[in-house]
């Protein structure tokens, strides 16, 4: 007789997260993703200012344009990056319920 006590569960999938406990944790990631996304682009725009611009060219004009650049392109790329954890985390959603339905309807 084997007795397997708590324990002894397989170390291997004791934190393996349910696919409703993974779309809870990229729904809250999610919410919190645009604060962070901000506050790097607000630390970007300093170190860009600071370090990348002036190798480019000492006329100031130039510093700011370029400083501008990357500020835009960076802000493009961070909301197109949340448009597109929202729309997985939209498809996680629909799939996680289409796979619970569908017992019930066979």
């Amino acid at each position: 007789m084997i007795i397997i006590t708590e324990n002894e569960i397989n170390p291997e999938y004791e934190n393996e997260m349910t696919p409703e406990e993974r779309l809870v944790a990229t729904q809250n990631f999610l919410k919190l993703l645009p604060f962070i996304l901000g506050f790097g682009w607000i630390v970007l725009i300093p170190i860009i200012y600071i370090f990348v611009a002036p190798i480019l060219s000492d006329d100031e004009l130039i510093k700011i344009g370029v400083t501008i650049s990357f500020a835009i392109f960076s802000m493009i790329v961070d909301i197109v990056f949340v448009k597109i954890m929202t729309k997985n985390v939209k498809i996680m959603a629909q799939q996680l319920e289409e796979t619970s339905i569908e017992p019930f309807t066979k």
